[in-house]
Parts: structure tokens; C-alpha cells; sequence
């Protein structure tokens, strides 16, 4: 991994690209191929360390991988595929959680340009071309071609499918036909994966990490014509705008140095080079398996995606703290109002009262039209769930899938002394309206933290509990804190389930509707014995559970489907409150203990009783417990 010293901004990137995520999800290939072949699938993680003095005799990390974990696994391990089968597919596997990651960072970053666009509409500035001034613009226009900008980058990445790698020692399947179907042996790896079903075995076909490497560069070059203009508008002489923190020289104490700039202006003049890197490469490939272009690839793959990550946070942050100078601009375009209108008036001379605002055009409507598609996001409905109490700590509340704010959190809701409830329900559950777009956990977190911005005083006190789906929203909160001060997680964790169970789920769900669930629910959500002791509470949740619209159903198992932040929990900024029942069937006490050691601030309370809706099945429990989080 190209880190450190000389890659500023390196820690933005967690785990996601390390050595150990790469054998993580090299093991999990392996795992994979395993259970499709009917075998004992729980392999052990080694050391990734352990690996590195045999790399240069293998010449690739599979084959030390294969020696580690031998001992322990089934005779089976691996056969039927190639080294490049398990590290094609484990790189697809870390390209799968570095773009879920930049993608939701570039939704934040899309939404603060949105807003940045809406405040500055009609904010009169110099128009330049070609290094010079020509006529009058608005500041809002500028930010909006950023964000067409990023919105088409992000687009692009996110619909680039990601291949599995499944064709044996020279892509014809041939040993894997002694062991299974090999007709079908390659969906079957995919569908336990998550990743996406090739036409062919793309052992020469470079085209899968080509369009990531061209898709990450055009994502760059979006940026660094963003950052690019920052700091044109930032120079001393012009000061139109300043980065909200700058940075600071070795030697001229005065200088607030555009430094996020600089850095994302740097991530797109290496991005090109990068790529032209894997280009060069893939038109080596001979033979059915290449000797040595496919080598070459793989460092330039993962310094792009590490591109990737780094310069779309690093974008993000720059926009949430730019500091506009809108009255700078507008006494500059005032100032040179004769050069700026010299277009309309031309030889004959431009008036002393002509008014440069009064001559942009379709500046505004072109906002407009660009500000339609970004705020199309995710629409939820909050429910007060307490008497308003604006001097108070304010709780945000979510459900899970299949239950609605009112019925879960009801129970507890009453019991909280000093403290302002709202629940917010999922997309097609509860009051909310049903899903019209893609659904993903980030987009869900995004969508509340839009909420509390608008409705909120930024000093206030605001936290979050979220149960199973909302759970895994309460970890996404964390991982962008702001501006919640800590998160409660309960019966959820940072991978909940399959990416196969989840798409079959929605498959059953969008075939048969959410009726099909309730007998499945009923055994999974509550403890033995709840629904004869609560059978009005009980029968209220599963009566929620059929009055979920079951397209927003299926797209919420969809983003559960794509939903891992084990790599990423690391980068948590805010105290976690981890909730197992320890009688839930679905998130085990273990697993909330493993996420705990991953969190820099963290605790796990047990649930005591409970399974997976403890909100309503230890309503005591789970208020006390917030009460303590929210008052400490």
C-alpha cells in the first residue's frame, strides 16, 4: 500500500485497501468456493504478514495464502481454480467496499454542492475564459457544473459491473466440471459474493479493471476542476473564496495555504498516469493467462482506488467548510462591469447605469436544473414521538425493516425524562413514502443528517439509536459524525447477513409481497414466549410488517445486500453504544464484541431477554440505557 509520508491524507483511507483486506477478502473468495462445491466454509484470516517472505518465490499472495490455510481446511481448498481466479475476485470484492465508500462520500459531498449551488443562485460574479474576464455569472452556476460534474463521475462508477473471476488454470473450467456444474459454477460464486456473473472468464480481458481505472479518473478530473477553481478563487489578489481551515507555511506565518485543494488537484494529475498504466498493461496480455502485465496491474489498481478514497473525502471536507466571499465578488463584477458587458453593447459602448446582474442569461434556471436531479434523494418522514422540547438533548429514533417508529419505539419513548424523541421510519414503512430510487444504508444516514441540518440549531445535542437496518445506519452515522454527538446501535452489526440472502429475500418479498415474512419474522424478532405475554404489542409489529409497501421492502434487503462496514469501522469519530439481545437469533453477542474492538469509542450493552426487538420486548432496559447516553 502506497501510504504515509508522501501520500497525505493516507489515514482517510481506514482498512479498506490494506494488505489485510486484501487476504480477508481473498479468504472470503476462498470461503465462497468452498460452500459452492458443498464443503465447510469457515476459514481462518492469517496474518497478512506471514505471507510477504514467500510472495517473490510465488509471485503472487495466493499461493502463500493456500500454504496458511491448508491445515485447517477441506483437501478441497482452491481446486478447480487459478491463483488469478481468488485475486481477481478478491480485488473486485475490495473494489465493491472502496466504491460503496466513495460513493457515499461523494453523496455528502453532492449535497453540500447542492446547497452551496441553491445559497449562492444568484450571487453575481466575474465570468472568465480563458484566464480572462468575459461576462457575468453567478457564483451558484460555478458550483452547479461542479456538481454535474461529480453526479455524472459518481454515476458512471457506481454502474460499472464487478465481475467475478471464476474460469480455472486456462479458462476453461475444465477441472471444475469433475467437481460441480460448471455451467453454473460461476453464478454460484458470484451470487455468494455479491459481485456480478461474466459473460466469460476474463483472465486477458482487462476491461474490468480498465472502466474502474477510467471511471476513478473521470471521478478525479471532476474534482480537480473543482479544486482547481478553489484555488484560482482563493488567490490573495482575487480572494472570492478561502478554504475553511487552511493550512499553514513552513515559513511565512501570514499564508492560509489551500491545501485540501492542492491535494485533490494533485489526486487528479496522478489518476490519468495511473490509468494510462493499466491501459498499457492490458494490451500485454497473452496467452490465456498473462506472464507479467498482470503483475504490473495490481499496485496501479490499488493506487487509484486509494486515489479514489482519499480525494473524494478530501472533496468532501473542502466543500462542508468553504468559506464564500460573496461580496467580493459582486464589488468585482461591478468594478469591471465595462469589460463584462462588453459582449452585449460591443462598439457601441456600455452605459454608465448598465447593471451586470441584470444580464445573466439562463444562469439561474441552469441551477435550477441541476439542483432538481440532486435533491431527488431519499425522502423520509419524521414523527415526533415526545411533546416538543427545543432546551432539551434531541433523540433520533429508527426501525428496522418490516416495523414503523410508532409501534417500536413507543414503549420506550414514554419512559425518557428530559430528552425529545422523533423516529424516523424507513422508506415504505410507517408514515414514510415508498421508495421512487436506489436505496443504500449511506443514502438512509445521509437523508436523517439532512434532516437534523435543517431542522436543527447547530448547537443542540443530537443522538441516534437505530434497531437492525436503522442499527446499521446508527455505524454509518459514525463513521461522519457530524452532527450527532454519539449513536446507539442495537441487534445490528457491521455486516448483517449475505449479499445471497438478502437479493433472495427481495426476490420472495417482490414476487409474494411482505406477507410472506410474517411467520419467518415472528420466530426471529421476539424472544420465546413474547407474543403469548404481549400478543397486542406482538400482533401491532406484524400487523406494521404487511403494511410495508413491498417494492421499498425489497430495495432496504437491496441495500443490505451491498451494506459491509467491517473494514471501515475504524474511522468511527464518535462514541458507539453496541445493543445484542442475548437471545437474538440474528445478531449474536460475539459479533457485537467483534465490532466493539473495531471501534476507537465503544461499549456493548446487553440486552438482557431480548432478541431482536428490544425496544419494545425490554423497554425498561433500552431507555435506561439511553437515558445514560443522552443525560450522562
Amino acid at each position: 500500500m502506497t501510504s504515509g509520508l508522501l501520500r497525505p491524507g493516507s489515514d482517510r483511507l481506514g482498512a479498506l485497501t490494506s494488505d489485510e483486506a486484501l487476504v480477508s477478502a481473498m479468504v472470503d473468495v476462498e470461503s465462497a468456493w468452498l460452500a459452492v462445491l458443498g464443503l465447510p466454509s469457515d476459514l481462518e484470516v492469517p496474518d497478512s504478514s506471514a505471507l510477504s517472505p514467500h510472495l517473490e518465490r510465488a509471485g503472487n499472495p495466493v499461493v502463500p495464502l493456500l500454504a496458511a490455510l491448508r491445515d485447517k481446511a477441506p483437501a478441497q481448498l482452491h481446486k478447480g481454480l487459478t491463483s488469478q481466479d481468488t485475486l481477481d475476485s478478491a480485488l473486485m470484492l475490495m473494489t465493491q467496499t472502496v466504491r460503496r465508500r466513495v460513493i457515499a462520500d461523494a453523496e455528502v459531498l453532492c449535497a453540500e454542492l447542492a446547497r452551496l449551488a441553491a445559497d449562492h443562485r444568484d450571487s453575481l460574479m466575474v465570468g472568465r475564459t480563458l484566464t480572462q474576464t468575459a461576462v457575468p455569472i453567478t457564483f451558484g452556476l460555478k458550483v452547479a457544473q461542479w456538481l454535474v460534474g461529480v453526479r455524472e463521475a459518481m454515476d458512471g462508477l457506481a454502474s460499472l459491473p464487478l465481475p467475478v473471476q471464476c474460469g480455472g488454470a486456462a479458462g476453461t473450467l475444465s477441472l471444475i466440471a469433475e467437481l460441480t456444474d460448471a455451467r453454473t459454477a460461476p453464478e454460484q460464486l458470484a451470487a455468494r459474493l455479491g459481485l456480478d456473473v461474466p459473460e466469460l472468464p476474463w483472465h486477458t480481458r482487462s476491461r474490468p479493471v480498465t472502466a474502474i481505472g477510467d471511471a476513478i479518473t473521470t471521478l478525479t478530473d471532476a474534482l480537480g476542476t473543482m479544486a482547481t477553481d478553489i484555488c484560482l478563487l482563493s488567490r490573495t489578489e482575487i480572494g472570492e473564496v478561502s478554504e475553511g481551515a487552511g493550512g499553514t507555511s513552513s515559513t511565512m506565518p501570514h499564508k492560509r495555504n489551500p491545501v485540501l485543494s492542492v491535494l485533490i488537484r494533485s489526486a487528479a494529475l496522478q489518476a490519468p498516469v495511473l490509468a494510462a498504466g493499466l491501459h498499457t498493461a492490458a494490451g500485454q496480455m497473452v496467452d490465456e493467462r498473462p506472464d507479467g502485465a498482470w503483475h504490473a496491474q495490481w499496485p496501479l489498481y490499488r493506487d487509484l482506488l486509494e486515489l479514489a478514497l482519499i480525494a473524494t473525502s478530501q472533496a468532501r471536507d473542502l466543500i462542508a467548510g468553504l468559506v464564500i466571499h460573496s461580496e467580493t465578488m459582486r464589488r468585482r463584477a461591478m468594478d469591471n462591469s465595462a469589460e463584462l458587458l462588453a459582449e452585449r453593447y460591443g462598439k457601441a459602448g456600455v452605459p454608465a447605469d448598465a447593471d451586470p446582474s441584470d444580464h445573466l442569461g439562463q444562469a439561474g434556471t441552469l441551477v435550477d436544473t441541476a439542483l432538481t436531479r440532486t435533491y431527488g434523494e431519499v425522502t423520509l418522514a419524521f414523527t415526533p414521538l415526545t411533546p416538543s422540547r427545543p432546551d432539551a438533548p434531541l433523540l433520533v429514533v429508527g426501525a428496522g425493516l418490516g416495523t414503523s417508529v410508532s409501534t417500536l419505539w413507543g414503549p420506550v419513548s414514554g419512559l425518557l425524562d428530559g430528552v425529545e424523541v422523533v423516529g424516523v421510519d424507513l422508506p415504505g414503512h410507517g408514515r414514510s413514502p415508498a421508495a421512487s430510487d436506489t436505496i443504500t444504508v449511506a443514502r438512509l444516514a445521509q437523508a436523517i443528517r439532512r434532516w437534523v441540518h435543517h431542522n436543527m440549531p447547530a448547537q443542540r445535542r443530537v443522538y441516534y439509536a437505530g434497531v437492525s437496518l436503522a442499527g446499521a445506519v446508527a455505524l454509518e452515522l459514525a463513521l461522519r459524525p457530524e452532527p450527532f454527538d454519539a449513536v446507539v446501535c442495537i441487534a445490528s452489526t457491521a455486516r448483517l447477513g449475505t449479499p445471497l440472502a438478502w437479493r433472495e429475500r427481495a426476490t420472495l418479498v417482490g414476487r409474494a409481497g411482505t406477507s410472506v415474512m410474517v411467520a419467518g419474522s415472528a420466530q426471529r424478532w421476539f424472544a420465546a414466549g413474547f407474543t403469548d405475554s404481549h400478543p397486542q404489542l406482538a400482533g401491532a409489529m406484524l400487523d406494521d410488517l404487511v403494511e410495508v409497501d413491498d417494492r421499498s421492502y425489497s430495495s432496504c434487503c437491496e441495500a443490505l445486500a451491498t451494506y459491509d462496514l467491517r473494514q471501515e469501522l475504524c474511522r468511527a469519530a464518535i462514541p458507539v453504544v453496541l445493543v445484542p439481545g442475548d437471545l437474538d437469533v440474528v445478531v449474536s453477542v460475539s459479533q457485537a464484541e467483534v465490532d466493539a474492538a473495531r471501534l476507537p469509542q465503544a461499549r456493548v450493552a446487553i440486552a438482557q431477554g431480548a432478541a431482536h426487538q428490544p425496544p419494545v420486548e425490554v423497554p425498561e432496559q433500552i431507555a435506561q440505557l439511553l437515558q445514560e447516553v443522552v443525560t450522562p
